[in-house]
């Protein structure tokens, strides 16, 4: 972002205070002008610069994706997205056959959560590993989250059948071997049906919001940013988890965000704590994975919950956001032309 001044003396001020709100600039065009390297400017802060008479205009030097970053203050919670009293959508990697998936479902409802997911066209690494039963496992999903009055949540990948299995479910979901398919994500979002948009293994932040822009782009009503663990040189079990992506997606971004910390972990004992972390960053809800028996689940077992281990969860995430401080909006402090003070930036 550049900010073209109306009087090169203030420039020292500007840069001080935006030091103060975490921005670095540099002085352009002799002084008249401070370019800001970041472009993930929120709206308050440009809002405050506008205020000033000693800026002359904003001119958008790195533009970002304008249908995914938030203009202005946080409008109403989008119905579509409502999780219910329990942050939590559950359900197996895998939906493997008709009476596990309704097991799952009537467990689920009794503990208050309303959204039910499972894998029906699986991306494996490995050619020889259970790659789903497809549509099938899609009107299986649905009809189980229907029977107890879920939302249904499936991912579609690039399969023949993927416009079989959205029309089957209530949400679709991009997994992050496909969030930088731009091709696959201009197909999702031409469905018509809210998304679930999964971080890449290695995406920048850029990138995750960019891709959300190709859905919305494309005709997706609604997008839900999911952060699920990025590749790291040495991670802890399957991949790190960037808790830091919650409050900044929240800050940038007018859509909810979320966090599967069932993959990020790829170990049953972990997802509880890597759960509770993400909705005490800010999270709307996260993800986990759930069987009823993990030890013969056909994918992912490893971090597949048991009903007891899915149930201590719930409880706890649901008393942990009750007990959390209510969110404090960003409020920048106001410029102030002339003070005189000095800080750590000269000014």
């Amino acid at each position: 972002m550049l900010i073209t001044l109306t009087d090169s003396g203030e420039a020292p001020r500007l840069r001080a205070w935006l030091v103060r709100q975490g921005f670095e600039a540099r002085s352009v065009q002799r002084g008249m002008g401070l370019l800001l390297a970041d472009p993930w400017v929120p709206w308050e802060v440009r809002d405050a610069l506008a205020a000033d008479p000693a800026v002359a205009c904003l001119d958008e030097v790195s533009e970002g994706p304008r249908r995914v970053l938030r203009q202005g203050p946080p409008a109403p919670p989008d119905p579509t997205w409502e999780l219910g009293p329990v942050p939590v959508i559950a359900g197996p990697c895998a939906v493997e056959d008709p009476g596990a998936i309704r097991e799952v479902a009537a467990f689920a409802a009794s503990l208050g959560i309303g959204w039910l997911r499972g894998g029906t066209d699986k991306t494996r690494t490995r050619v020889d590993a259970f790659q789903g039963h497809g549509a099938r496992a899609a009107t299986w999903l649905h009809e189980a989250a229907r029977a107890h009055g879920l939302r249904s949540i499936t991912e579609v990948t690039d399969s023949p059948e993927a416009e079989a299995i959205a029309e089957a479910v209530d949400v679709v979901m991009v997994g992050a071997r496909h969030m930088h398919a731009s091709r696959h994500l201009q197909r999702i979002g031409r469905l018509g049906k809210p998304v679930v948009l999964k971080r890449g293994l290695a995406a920048s932040p850029e990138e995750w919001l960019r891709a959300a822009e190709y859905l919305l782009d494309a005709g997706a009503p609604t997008v839900a940013f999911c952060e699920r663990g990025s590749r790291a040189a040495h991670p802890l079990k399957r991949f790190t988890l960037d808790l830091g992506a919650v409050p900044f997606i929240r800050e940038v971004s007018a859509f909810p965000v979320l966090v599967d910390p069932s993959h990020a972990a790829g170990y049953g004992p972990y997802v509880a704590p890597l759960a509770r972390a993400a909705i005490a960053a800010g999270a709307h809800g996260v993800i986990v994975e759930c069987h009823p028996d993990p030890a013969r689940a056909r994918s992912d077992a490893l971090q597949a919950l048991d009903f007891e281990a899915l149930g201590r969860l719930v409880e706890e995430v649901v008393r942990l956001r009750a007990a959390l401080t209510p969110e404090i909006p960003l409020a920048p402090r106001p410029l102030r032309p002339g003070s005189g003070a000095t800080d750590k930036a000269g000014a």
